[in-house]
């Protein structure tokens, strides 16, 4: 079991962020990491947990081809004071807003109750989707239009991860556990993602060892974090065991000419270290 410590700020503590509380401000010569979020929707598959994967599309400046959660940047609705004011108030609550959005933009999956039946929900929920991707409409008000509330609650973190200061681009990420929503398929949008996948941890950590990798480094890590369980119960329970969250940064260290991607010892996953 890994073994979390906490770092968080009082800002956090009451629902509203800064660069300082999430990530740090810039080191010297850095950049200022961008406050995300991503969730690894599970389910339980003939040979253990599979998660949900999303391929990025070629066409992207960043990471192109990658294979991801679902996820990306805190944005300012996320953290609106009339929105916040809807949930009970917990440490990481922006962070699980943005996630449940995100998800839903880039998936389908909507994490949310309400009284909609099954197969009208679903058809609605995909109209609500084509709407969003189309640029009409804003998230949170077309889901509240729909009677619909999100559940946070359901996404339970797992870790934070914050890239290494030489990177151009930075970023303070939280990474959520949730069981995929009952009734609900997920897909790619077509245009960040151009597919979508479910993959046990083992297939996604054999993709590790290609050259070059599909995988970015906390991906990985999450994924070896995922592979000690058996089904997503376990996983969830140990997600919600009450441990501290480690805030992860890892190290790029020069080795006979070459650069290598390492962790602190004090980050909970051994003694790791990855050729770049």
């Amino acid at each position: 079991m890994l073994e979390w410590r906490q770092q968080r700020s009082s800002k956090m503590m009451s629902g509203t962020l800064d660069s300082g509380a999430v990530g740090g401000s810039a080191d010297a010569g850095g950049v200022t990491p961008r406050p995300s979020a991503s969730v690894m929707i599970l389910r339980d598959g003939r040979d253990g947990i599979e998660v949900f994967m999303l391929k990025r599309s070629p066409q992207l400046d960043f990471s192109p081809n990658y294979l991801v959660f679902p996820g990306g940047g805190v944005d300012p609705a996320d953290e609106s004071p009339a929105l916040l004011d809807d949930y009970d108030r917990s440490e990481l609550l922006v962070y699980q807003l943005t996630a449940i959005r995100e998800a839903f933009e880039e998936s389908g999956f909507l994490f949310a109750e309400g009284d909609i039946e099954p197969l009208l929900r679903q058809r609605v929920l995909a109209a609500v989707r084509r709407q969003l991707l189309a640029g009409e409409g804003l998230f949170y008000e077309e889901i509240a239009r729909k009677g619909l509330q999100l559940t946070p609650a359901q996404l339970h973190p797992v870790s934070h991860w914050i890239t290494p200061v030489p990177a151009p681009r930075r970023f303070s990420t939280y990474f959520f556990l949730a069981r995929q929503p009952s009734g609900q398929e997920g897909s790619h949008d077509g245009m960040e993602a151009v597919d979508a996948l479910w993959m046990s941890a083992a297939q996604v950590l054999a993709l590790c060892d290609r050259e070059p990798s599909p995988i970015m480094f906390p991906t990985e890590m999450n994924c070896r974090w995922l592979a000690r369980f058996d089904s997503v119960t376990e996983a969830l329970t140990a997600a919600q065991s009450g441990c501290e969250l480690a805030s992860v940064t890892p190290r790029i260290e020069l080795r006979d000419g070459a650069r290598w991607l390492t962790l602190p010892a004090d980050a909970g996953y051994g003694e790791v270290a990855r050729k770049l």
